[in-house]
């Protein structure tokens, strides 16, 4: 008899068999226990067989049900219903397995939401609720894990679906539902990794940071098994859905493999299976962390870009916990206390749910979390101390961390340590350090050679497809941005150094005429005015929230900016568009309106598309836009303020507020044209329907000023201001003191 679903039942141990192992003390007596055995066991298993017969008939009733229907949930349904029957009358005749007390199942059941919801709501070390002296005395160690966020699944992205992938964790995993119920307090890929841990003799364990973001480097979390299966099936749903076309799979299919023939650690990627294989996952659950990263790596290479695979770091960002994604590698996330003495358990043998990347588990709870990600040097003083007297390099100081049985008694100092305080509302290290590129006027950009600390035009063209509202940019070329450097008419900038990679970004285009682009004419505008465009935040979460905007515009207006334009996308909190009035926060002035007209991104003729067009939706759609708000305009504006204010317009924003770029009337002056969709003597007549605003308003929003309530922007002003009055033991926690 083949083995198959249907026939499964007479696959299962003997209920005989079962028994005789869960009952030593009767069936394995050395005095009495074959006697018991024998005479038991053939009772015990014509029983088994009638009810082995009875469960073989009801799953081949569901499946030939289900069969005559394309959905494949039909078999599930009869299945349940039949199941639902017996209950109801009080039978279940098929007890080997997970009736008549036996072992629960090991054979993963369906995930649900309700298993990922997080549900425990931690109190803050140092709080009332977790005070430190209960940690004095007390041993710690280590516990590294990935950025994965938990909590929900991830579904696709591009108006691309895919069928639900869940994310659990990272330090979320033992928040959630199917955890705490379970008492697991981490998730580890192996026995002897998950006991290692569990010897060290600790009472508690922090959940530090691996590889959070490190330039030109993907973080940690795309080697697990959920996000390899995301980008599997992500990027058969854009074979599906059209977006890569039939020629190209098969050179995306080749490109894969020879990144194995010529790539160290990644000799496995030779065999890859072809993402049109029905055994596309079962590959890609086989492979190793190393060879998984290289497979994420391989997708996010140029050439795999321009054959139209799903955008990597845009999928990074939906899958990354967003709290966790501006910090500090080995930065301590939150705290558990361990169950001293348990063994690590296989979470499916205790009837727990499946992590689909790690199938053992330290036992466990969450106790307490961190106001700021705490520097491991912070809390494991000895270890990294005894490291320098040793003469190690601090280069090598992340991977011997998270390699070697660290422990640390702990004692008053480090307990103190462990309870900073939070500067303002900046949340992480990275938060912090954009916030002084800010202050410090510290950019990049594609006016300096590379070679001198310069923005690498590259950049910026990935950094248009990266962000998460691509499709309503207005892209440029490779050779435009280069073009536009040398003449000057077109020049990025980047936030940060090359040291920091800062990906917070616009562009200042010279010569901008919007009559020429879009028809549209006013009083106060000319032929040859300086636009902000392609603002772009591309950083991973919270890592530069609420300040991609001020810093952009505000570093545009001191090189000279006069207008620029935005899509206002309409959403229930904010009805008439949310970058309008956090632009006229910086004194700019709306003076018109251009109607979006879909035919311009929808039709060839134009340049557009079909797949460009639901992309577009899709994407207006996590701005919590939807087609009963109507189309967004294209909002036109115009800056306000005094000449003599462009030199220091950041430092006296700093000082003064929105109120300082408010010298001139700046009340609506709105103009009336026509969008007569001519063709645009600066670009093509697809790019007359995109924005040079704001790409990313996730983090940005808050409450826009009307009337006395506070403006959006004041949050980055008091951010700023908190470095200011921040003790030596936060910036040393925010990395910004050594």
């Amino acid at each position: 008899m083949q083995q198959n679903n249907i026939t499964a039942p007479f696959y299962a141990p003997n209920l005989s068999t079962s028994l005789f192992q869960e009952y030593p003390s009767v069936f394995q007596d050395k005095t009495f226990g074959m006697f018991n055995r024998a005479v038991t066991q053939p009772f015990i298993d014509a029983f088994d067989l009638l009810g082995r017969t009875y469960e073989f008939g009801k799953r081949g009733v569901a499946t030939g049900i289900g069969s005559l229907s394309d959905n494949p949930r039909l078999t599930r349904d009869i299945y349940g219903l039949i199941t639902a029957g017996e209950f109801a009358t009080g039978g279940s005749p098929f007890v080997s397995g997970l009736n008549m007390g036996s072992k629960a199942s090991n054979i993963p059941r369906k995930i649900t939401q309700r298993d990922l919801d997080l549900v425990v709501d931690l109190p803050t070390v140092g709080s009332e609720g977790f005070p430190i002296n209960q940690l004095v005395g007390k041993r710690i160690t280590p516990f590294p894990a990935d950025l994965m966020k938990g909590g929900s699944f991830y579904r696709g992205i591009d108006d691309a679906p895919i069928e639900p992938v869940p994310l659990q964790g990272g330090s979320d995993f033992p928040l959630m539902r199917s955890s705490v119920e379970k008492n697991l307090a981490f998730a580890n890929l192996g026995k002897g990794q998950a006991t290692q841990q569990t010897s060290r003799g600790a009472d508690y364990a922090v959940v530090t940071a691996m590889n959070p973001q490190t330039v030109g480097k993907l973080p940690s979390q795309v080697s697990n098994k959920n996000m390899r299966r995301i980008f599997g099936l992500q990027t058969k749903s854009f074979i599906d859905q059209g977006y890569i076309k039939p020629d190209d799979v098969v050179k995306l299919d080749n490109l894969v493999r020879s990144i194995g023939q010529t790539k160290k650690g990644a000799e496995k990627l030779k065999d890859f299976v072809g993402f049109q294989s029905p055994d596309l996952l079962k590959y890609l659950d086989s492979l190793d962390f190393e060879t998984a990263n290289n497979f994420a790596q391989a997708l996010n290479t140029r050439r795999a870009r321009d054959l139209g695979t799903p955008n990597i770091n845009r999928i990074i960002q939906q899958t990354i916990n967003p709290a966790e994604a501006g910090t500090n590698p080995m930065d301590s996330l939150i705290l558990l206390e361990l169950q001293k003495g348990a063994s690590p358990v296989k979470t499916t043998d205790i009837g727990g749910v499946p992590h689909l990347s790690y199938d053992y588990a330290v036992l466990g709870r969450p106790v307490a979390k961190f106001e700021v990600p705490v520097p491991a040097e912070t809390i494991f003083p000895d270890f990294f101390s005894s490291r320098r007297a040793k003469g190690t390099p601090v280069k090598s100081d992340a991977r011997a961390f998270t390699m070697s049985n660290v422990t640390q008694d702990i004692t008053p100092e480090i307990a103190q340590g462990m309870a900073t305080k939070r500067i303002g509302n900046i949340n992480s290290a990275r938060h912090a350090q954009l916030m002084t590129d800010t202050v410090n006027s510290n950019w990049r950009s594609t006016l300096t050679p590379v070679n001198q600390g310069g923005l690498k035009p590259i950049e910026i063209v990935d950094g248009f497809e990266d962000n998460i509202l691509s499709e309503s940019l207005s892209k440029y070329s490779l050779k435009e941005i280069q073009q536009g450097a040398k003449d000057g008419s077109l020049v990025f900038y980047g936030l940060g150094d090359a040291n920091t990679g800062g990906k917070v970004y616009f562009g200042l285009k010279k010569n901008t005429d919007y009559e020429a682009d879009y028809g549209f004419t006013h009083p106060e505008l000319t032929r040859n005015e300086t636009a902000i465009v392609g603002v772009m935040n591309n950083e991973f979460g919270y890592a530069s929230k609420g300040l991609s905007v001020p810093s952009s515009v505000l570093k545009g207006i001191e090189n000279g900016a006069t207008v620029l334009d935005a899509y206002a996308v309409r959403s229930k909190d904010y009805p008439e568009g949310f970058l309008p009035s956090y632009y006229a926060e910086f004194g700019f002035k709306k003076l018109g309106t251009v109607k979006f007209d879909p035919k311009y991104v929808r039709e060839p003729e134009f340049g557009g598309s079909e797949k460009k067009y639901r992309r577009l939706l899709a994407q207006w759609r996590t701005q919590g836009w939807n087609e009963k708000f109507g189309f967004p305009d294209l909002v036109i504006m115009k800056w306000q303020g005094l000449n003599a204010v462009r030199r220091n317009a950041t430092r006296r924003f700093l000082e003064e507020g929105s109120q300082g770029f408010r010298n001139r009337n700046t009340k609506d002056a709105i103009g009336t044209a026509e969008n007569i969709h001519e063709q645009s003597t600066t670009g093509s007549v697809g790019r007359k329907q995109q924005s040079g605003g704001q790409g990313d308003t996730r983090f940005n929003q808050g409450q826009v000023q009307t009337g006395n309530r506070t403006p959006v922007s004041e949050g980055f002003r008091r951010n700023i201001q908190s470095l200011t009055g921040a003790t030596p033991e936060q910036l040393r926690s925010y990395g910004l003191l050594t």
